[in-house]
């Protein structure tokens, strides 16, 4: 069962809004019994503060209410809804209604889309670019989008970030920031303590912070969600709370919104760069959305890639390349054609075919070149490697370049197309150097 924790602060601004859609929600009124417990005086002094005698009787009667419907189900007001048998004769009779996408293929209606990446790597401001192009209904990477109203709930950036970002965003689509009013509803979640869900003694918990968002995200709006961490208050590698998060999130929604959660990835999926798992935490996160985005550095010119690792309801594998413009200070623009996983992995494969070719030219040189398997220094299998006419121009220089192809030779070498082996030097001392193992042709299905 989900229970709610009481947060005085946002029940009080519930009561100080006279929003009825507010004030008489289930999670509003469940929160005000629970706070009664806790401080009955503080409640009793918001609730003498109604402006009329009426509101408050009308308070009390939706109060009555809820409890009877409390009592009635033996649940709580949160709790997930009962199985639905499908009716194939009735299926049978009507054309099926294939999955739509407010992106297409990329972000699909009526789902979560995991968006992830290493922190500081751009997620905020491509994921506030994606919601100014889906409310004003202009393209979003040379992709069209479907016109929606969104809420932007940020938990990570202030009113002041936010507001220099869109600002940019704004001037380079040419699009008016007031003229979003109505489309774009942006929410600074930084001023409190604003996780969606808490983990309690009871298990996971729906916070007065989630009734309040769930008010603002009317049926077929999209929300974005940034991010992960503070939304989740709870343990990412509990399989069952993080199914359950998933899912109260698709519950904000109707079958023609969306929500876009953008969230962080651990060091080891940094350190990896091209790795197919670019999420953290329980594969739940993966498991249970239906699309998973993945951003990570790539290029010489500081680019960066932005993959569809996961797509339940289309082609996986689509991949677009963004570049930093100065002047709009913003990534824009500059796009390759979303490129195919097959695409990405013959790229890859060419070099690492590279790669060997300069190790075997080294190894054939007289006298013998020796690489070294040092990560640092003034010398290491770089170094080496990146004059010799075999090497692929696109591993020579700069800093994304260079960390590819670190992990290019970390692929080598869990293929087994690779070894490190240890040469006695001139001055006695040892060195570590890779090699070319014997068995690289077939490690490299060669």
């Amino acid at each position: 069962m989900i229970g709610v924790d009481v947060d005085f602060e946002m029940l009080r601004h519930a009561f100080d809004s006279q929003d009825p859609r507010t004030l008489y929600s289930d999670l509003t009124l469940d929160s005000y019994l629970r706070a009664q417990e806790k401080d009955r005086a503080k409640v009793a002094v918001w609730r003498e503060g109604f402006p009329t005698a009426g509101a408050r009787v009308e308070f009390d009667r939706q109060l009555r209410e809820y409890e009877k419907r409390k009592a009635a189900n033996g649940h709580d007001h949160d709790a997930l809804p009962l199985p639905r048998v499908l009716d194939l004769a009735a299926l049978s009779a009507s054309e099926p209604q294939q999955p739509r996408f407010v992106i297409p293929d990329w972000l699909p209606c009526g789902e979560v889309t995991l968006f992830a990446g290493h922190g500081g790597s751009g997620k905020s401001a491509i994921a506030l670019l994606a919601a100014v192009c889906i409310a004003s209904g202009r393209e979003f990477y040379g992709l069209q989008v479907q016109r929606q109203r969104i809420v932007y709930f940020s938990l990570e950036d202030g009113a002041d970030v936010l507001h220099w970002r869109l600002s940019r965003v704004c001037s380079w689509l040419g699009v008016e920031m007031e003229a979003l009013a109505g489309w774009l509803t942006v929410v600074d979640a930084t001023t409190g303590e604003m996780s969606l869900m808490v983990e309690t003694r009871d298990g996971p918990s729906l916070t007065s912070a989630y009734a309040w968002l769930k008010e603002r995200v009317q049926p077929g709006y999209g929300a974005v969600i940034d991010g992960a961490s503070d939304a989740f208050d709870g343990d990412e590698n509990a399989r069952r709370s993080v199914r359950r998060f998933v899912r109260v999130l698709r519950r904000l929604i109707g079958p023609d919104g969306f929500v876009l959660l953008l969230a962080h990835v651990d060091k080891a999926t940094v350190r990896a760069g091209n790795s197919t798992q670019g999420y953290s935490g329980s594969t739940a996160w993966s498991n249970s959305v239906r699309a998973r985005w993945y951003l990570r550095p790539d290029g010489e010119d500081g680019s960066l890639l932005l993959e569809l690792q996961k797509a339940n309801h289309a082609p996986a594998g689509a991949s677009m390349r963004l570049q930093w413009n100065e002047s709009a200070h913003l990534f824009v623009g500059e796009l390759a054609m979303p490129a195919s996983k097959l695409d990405r992995e013959l790229a890859d494969s060419d070099e690492r075919a590279a790669i060997l070719d300069a190790l075997r030219g080294c190894a054939d040189s007289q006298p013998v070149v020796v690489v070294p398997a040092a990560l640092t220094g003034q010398r290491t299998a770089h170094h080496v490697l990146c004059v010799r006419p075999e090497f692929p121009d696109s591993l020579r220089s700069g800093k994304p370049a260079i960390r590819r192809f670190w992990q290019q030779i970390e692929r080598l070498r869990a293929m087994g197309a690779i070894e490190e082996t240890s040469i006695r030097r001139s001055d006695r001392h040892y060195v570590r150097q890779f090699v070319v193992s014997a068995d690289s042709a077939r490690a490299c299905g060669q």
